[in-house]
């Protein structure tokens, strides 16, 4: 089991940087994850800030 941090989950969100969210995509489809409950204390915070994010890709509309 492979930990992950904010900063992994907001790559892979955000496809920013396309080196650090292939890496991203690569441990979500291949590994089992943990995040731990500060992770989503943080990514609450990263995430409230104004981003360019389709939501379409993870929310059926």
């Amino acid at each position: 089991m492979v930990a992950v941090d904010t900063n992994i989950i907001v790559r892979f969100l955000t496809q920013d940087d396309e080196l650090q969210y292939q890496k991203s995509l690569e441990i979500f489809q291949t590994q089992n994850i943990f995040i731990p409950d500060t992770v989503f204390s943080k990514l609450n915070g990263c995430l409230d800030l104004p981003i360019n994010l389709n939501l379409s890709r993870f929310v059926k509309l």
